[in-house]
């Protein structure tokens, strides 16, 4: 089965569109034979105050719609873990890769990085920051929400981001569809002494200092 997970603020639901958008593509991927669901979500009165998330579980149909209050994640960790094997394609129910990557790397957050390419946390998204702007790696694992709205916007610019460019950016945003720029937990990145001039910087080259929420 496959989930989206929709960022309802005071009753006001968020990239609606989007999120349709990559239900309707992974229908149509996964169950070829079956017409993709159509629904609407009506927010109840007890949820119409607050940030929630709500999570609509699918598979060739709606499974279950739920509101569950936000807690935002505490990320206090963020290490590059290399794991060129990894695949999360699609928004899998499924997340059991994920959760032992992160888990064995004895971090609250990793960046995946594949072949040297930087893809993506367990669960978000990644912006980078420097002095030409906002940019978001091309090799995603998977094609966020928050993401494509940023990239849409024109705010973020897609490119190639690899271990090596690291050295050309600041700082890391982690976004996904409850956290957009404004409120993404987000780590300035710094240089270890003495691997400033090294040819081939490895995944120890950079380490990841939390920014004050």
């Amino acid at each position: 089965m496959f989930f989206e997970t929709i960022k309802v603020f005071d009753g006001n639901i968020m990239n609606l569109d989007l999120h349709m958008a990559r239900l309707t593509k992974t229908v149509q991927h996964f169950f070829p034979d079956c017409p993709p669901p159509v629904f609407s979500i009506s927010v109840p009165p007890m949820y119409k105050n607050g940030l929630y998330r709500c999570r609509v579980t699918y598979s060739q149909k709606i499974e279950s719609v739920e509101f569950i209050p936000y807690v935002r994640r505490q990320i206090t960790t963020l290490a590059l873990i290399e794991a060129p094997a990894i695949s999360y394609g699609w928004k899998s129910c499924d997340r059991s890769a994920l959760e032992a990557l992160k888990k064995a790397s004895g971090h609250d957050g990793i960046i995946i990085v594949k072949n040297g390419a930087i893809t993506d946390t367990t669960f978000s998204n990644l912006v980078f920051e420097s002095d030409a702007g906002l940019f978001t790696p091309t090799t995603f694992l998977l094609p966020g929400v928050q993401r494509s709205n940023l990239v849409n916007k024109g705010i973020v610019r897609e490119t190639t981001i690899t271990v090596d460019d690291l050295y050309n950016y600041r700082r890391v945003f982690l976004i996904n569809a409850m956290l957009d720029l404004d409120d993404a937990i987000s780590f300035t990145i710094i240089t270890q002494k003495n691997t400033e001039n090294s040819h081939s910087p490895s995944l120890h080259t950079f380490s990841f200092l939390p920014d004050l929420p």
